[in-house]
């Protein structure tokens, strides 16, 4: 990861970071600040700190990034069912099924969101 980015993260917070990045890719549409993985990760970090938003904010931007990859939806959906907005979450690990049949991961949280009784 960009050590800029990460120093952007630190000292002004998640969404202006994505702002700075943003910024960045408008004036060069090749910039490459991190790697799936590697903002995955940084979501992850996030989330296990209680920061859902945040960690929402930067699995939204991995989907915007690798909108083909599977994980970046799953990840998102995870997000989005911590913060107990059930519908999103169904969406975003459809989505993610959709793209990848074998992901387990999202069958199951699938079949535990059918569980929920405000689901």
């Amino acid at each position: 990861m960009d050590p800029q980015f990460r120093r952007y993260i630190d000292t002004a917070g998640v969404l202006r970071a994505i702002d700075y990045f943003h910024e960045l890719k408008k004036s060069d549409p090749a910039t490459l600040l991190f790697t799936e993985r590697q903002l995955n990760a940084l979501g992850y970090e996030y989330l296990n700190k209680g920061k859902i938003n945040d960690a929402i904010a930067l699995f939204t931007l991995n989907v915007e990034e690798h909108p083909q990859s599977s994980n970046v939806y799953d990840s998102l959906g995870e997000g989005y069912l911590l913060k107990k907005e059930y519908k999103l979450a169904d969406e975003y690990y459809r989505e993610s099924l959709r793209r990848d049949p074998a992901n387990t991961n999202a069958q199951q949280y699938l079949k535990k969101l059918e569980t929920l009784p405000s689901y």
